[in-house]
């Protein structure tokens, strides 16, 4: 939901501040999965969180640019694949948000998605149903 702490309204702040550490877990992740399914698997990866809300004005101290945002999935994309190169990357397609293809065209024209799939099961981010 809305909460205060959410990452609607504090998500940007954690990611900017933790970037690092985001993209580390993506590697053990990546790196533990490997491990035990080997790393010719071709696992479908679907890539947490839905991107879009950090972008969003709800943000404190503002949203991400869309180009920050579609830089950070390559970059999830690229840890994923240095330990599963065959891994298939999916994007949360944020289906609230009016102008898709506007959303969705950066990232598909730069990084290697395979899938879209939604993941929050509700069409408004800030929605309590």
């Amino acid at each position: 939901g809305g909460g205060v702490g959410s990452l609607c309204e504090r998500g940007a702040a954690f990611v900017r501040r933790r970037q690092g550490e985001i993209l580390e877990l993506y590697s053990h992740y990546a790196n533990a999965t490997a491990e035990r399914l080997g790393v010719d698997a071709s696992p479908v990866w679907l890539v947490e969180p839905d991107l879009a809300q950090y972008a969003s004005a709800t943000q404190r101290g503002g949203g991400m640019q869309q180009s920050e945002l579609v830089a950070l999935f390559c970059r999830i994309g690229a840890r994923v694949r240095e330990a599963l190169p065959r891994a298939r990357l999916s994007l949360d397609v944020s289906p609230w948000l009016p102008d898709q293809e506007g959303w969705l065209s950066p990232f598909l024209d730069a990084c290697p998605i395979a899938f879209l799939h939604t993941s929050g099961g509700r069409t408004a981010a800030h929605s309590t149903r």
